[in-house]
């Protein structure tokens, strides 16, 4: 039987003794990088380092007779990285997000998280339903500026209002007037913070579930 030699190196690399191991290993780890590529470098070196721990245990407790068996064995039983660490890294960029408000990393983060659990896709269902309905709402604050008399909160005589735009604003008052768009933005702004906030409290808790 070939001898086995696995180890992890200060780089987080693992060192192989067979050549055809080494270019298993190598391929498997660029498919890992490419997945993690989004999230910070230490995020992703922590990651890699669980990975290798993992193929490392199984590597141990194969019997196969060669060091690429193995190394295939163990990859082939953590599974394809696309599948299994897309939903790990839309959770952490989703904390990433929570901190900056940043739109474009919440847009990546519900991406990556799209067929994870039942918890996971559902959750992402809710914010892309939330987040497109701010983004209509902020849409149409900032359409007052060109529809001034047909955009914003109109009242009628009876006591009656109504939201948004208006075709005949005849039987109908502006309310707010250009005021609208201020605390129209506002109310956009902190609705946001807090849709995120929250989501942010249930992806930690997916989180530690995930880790547990």
């Amino acid at each position: 039987m070939q001898p086995f030699s696995f180890s992890i190196s200060s780089l987080g690399t693992p060192f192989l003794s067979d050549h055809l191991a080494k270019r298993i290993w190598k391929e498997y780890q660029s498919r890992i990088e490419r997945v993690l590529e989004p999230l910070p470098l230490l995020q992703r070196e922590e990651i890699l380092l669980e990975i290798q721990s993992h193929i490392w245990e199984s590597v141990q407790r194969d019997t196969a007779s060669s060091e690429a068996e193995k190394v295939l064995n163990a990859a082939q039983k953590l599974g394809h990285p696309e599948i299994y660490l897309h939903p790990l890294v839309g959770t952490k960029l989703f904390e990433q997000a929570a901190h900056s408000f940043n739109p474009s990393i919440i847009a990546k983060s519900l991406y990556y998280m799209i067929g994870g659990s039942r918890l996971q896709s559902l959750l992402v269902l809710v914010m892309s339903i939330l987040y497109t309905l701010l983004f209509f709402l902020a849409t149409m604050v900032c359409t007052k500026i060109i529809f001034p008399k047909n955009v914003g909160l109109f009242a009628s005589e009876q006591g009656t209002f109504s939201f948004g735009y208006i075709i005949q604003t005849e039987p109908y008052s502006d309310v707010l007037g250009f005021w609208f768009i201020p605390l129209g933005l506002l109310v956009c702004g902190l609705l946001y913070m807090l849709i995120t906030k929250i989501a942010y409290r249930i992806v930690k808790t997916i989180l530690k579930t995930s880790e547990g």
